[in-house]
């Protein structure tokens, strides 16, 4: 497979909503997942091909030829990863300032990857307290609507601001050029129109900074991040995309695993501004960041019906194989 790391530059705030809370319009995450990413990209597909580019996507999914990871944050020249989900092989007494250092610590530079592992491994602390988290920031913004076309309502969005030196990448796995081609493309136009929510009002606007061909690595996080890529054979198996099993795979899967499970939800708009809003079936992924002894390849898990056509939620992982 062919690996491309999109770097993504957003020049305005951006909403993601966290399906996990009931107040998922008053708060904002740092980050979304592949799922929201491939229905944001099927969306796109579909305002410049119709129904055929959507497919195509589809197509190209179901036959491993395009995998996603989630988006992850980076920061100057550091790209971070989620801290895994592991139980050490030694037991040690950690200082208390070293247990609260690690449990303030989400994200994990591609640099100090490999030390984090050795230190489950060791029993040895792993030094957190340089590790920075700062990529973002949360915040509160008033809206107006006028559900009646008269009485204005104030109502409250979050909104995430990413600091000038940071912003988010994910990863791409493809077959060919063409595909790659392919990709850019909706995910150029994608930055015109924004991801995730509030879109209608400017929020998740981005371009891609930078793209990087991970095959033809140029230094040591871009090296590891390919060779960890490729490494199918290691004995752990980081999970970098939520994402579940098949049902025939699930059985021997999950007694393999170390994970935490996220809730993935939302709802379908169908096109057209006066069409109603439709649920999607509600799921528990694997969270990225759980760890498995193998690799599984996952599925397009349909959560929903618009008239005559199926909607899909993303569940393919991409993995990282890790000594």
């Amino acid at each position: 497979m062919n690996y491309s790391l999109f770097k993504l530059k957003f020049h305005t705030a951006a909403h993601f909503g966290l399906s996990d809370s009931a107040l998922s319009l008053y708060t904002s995450g740092e980050y979304f997942c592949a799922d929201t990413l491939f229905s944001a990209l099927c969306h796109t597909a579909l305002s410049l091909y119709g129904t055929d580019g959507v497919q195509k996507l589809c197509e190209q999914v179901q036959r491993d030829e395009l995998l996603l990871s989630d988006s992850f944050p980076w920061k100057d020249e550091d790209f971070y990863l989620p801290k895994p989900v592991l139980i050490g092989n030694e037991r040690s007494d950690v200082p208390e300032h070293s247990r609260k250092e690690m449990k303030r610590v989400k994200w994990i530079p591609v640099r100090a990857y490999q030390s984090f592992f050795a230190s489950v491994d060791t029993g040895v602390p792993f030094d957190a307290k340089e590790i920075d988290q700062s990529f973002s920031q949360c915040v509160e913004t008033t809206k107006i609507s006028y559900p009646n076309g008269i009485q204005s309502t104030p109502y409250q969005v979050g909104v995430t601001y990413f600091y000038p030196n940071a912003g988010l990448y994910f990863i791409a796995a493809y077959k060919d050029d063409e595909q790659e081609t392919w990709i850019r493309t909706l995910l150029d136009a994608l930055g015109l129109s924004g991801i995730g929510g509030k879109i209608s009002s400017g929020y998740g606007k981005f371009w891609v900074e930078d793209q990087i061909y991970l095959n033809e690595y140029f230094d040591e996080q871009t090296q590891w991040l390919y060779e960890a890529l490729s490494n199918s054979d290691a004995g752990r198996q980081v999970l970098l995309t939520a994402s579940l099993p098949k049902e025939d795979e699930m059985e021997s899967i999950v007694p393999k695993m170390y994970y935490q499970l996220i809730r993935r939800g939302g709802f379908i708009r169908p096109e057209g501004t006066s069409a109603s809003m439709h649920k999607k079936r509600t799921q528990y992924f694997f969270a990225a960041g759980s760890v498995s002894s193998v690799r599984y390849r996952g599925a397009l898990h349909e959560v929903g019906r618009i008239s005559d056509h199926a909607v899909y939620r993303y569940g393919k992982p991409l993995f990282l194989g890790v000594l």
